[in-house]
């Protein structure tokens, strides 16, 4: 049996394993769920306003992920803020399986009608689809300008 050396991990090795202030696998996992269990709650609650709520949420996630990117790319945020906000929160807010399903079974059904709907409905999707990489892109260049901003402010001391 060959001899294993010990190896220290550096503080930047232990944050992005997800050991560093004791975020072990059972925290991510518990940041994830209460993240995404808080966006899924948002995203149904934006049912209730008179918008097309699914792709408002999914515009809103893809800004916010846009923009939590160009942060955490700024600062050294831990993985448990990573994966709780970004994988949990977001993901949850966002949703892109429900328009999708919504296309399979409107498609249902033979006739041209159904066939029309459907490649309507595809069309609708890549434009939903394109909407969402330009919330994303529009919330990392707004996110990266503000703070470039912030940084040439003279400090108050």
């Amino acid at each position: 049996m060959p001899h294993v050396k010990h190896v220290s991990l550096t503080r930047a090795a232990r944050s992005a394993l997800g050991h560093y202030h004791g975020a072990g696998p059972v925290t991510l996992y518990l940041a994830v769920f209460i993240g995404g269990s808080i966006g899924t709650a948002i995203r149904e609650l934006l049912a209730l306003v008179p918008l097309p709520w699914l792709m408002t949420a999914n515009v809103l996630a893809c800004l916010l992920m846009g923009g939590s990117t160009a942060l955490l790319m700024q600062k050294n945020c831990s993985r448990l803020y990573r994966q709780g906000v970004n994988a949990g929160f977001l993901g949850g807010l966002s949703t892109f399986a429900t328009p999708v399903l919504e296309i399979l079974l409107e498609g249902r059904g033979s006739s041209s009608a159904a066939v029309l709907t459907a490649g309507l409905d595809l069309i609708e999707l890549l434009a939903e689809l394109a909407a969402y990489i330009c919330a994303a892109v529009a919330g990392f260049v707004l996110m990266r300008q503000y703070l470039r901003h912030r940084r040439s402010l003279p400090s108050q001391a």
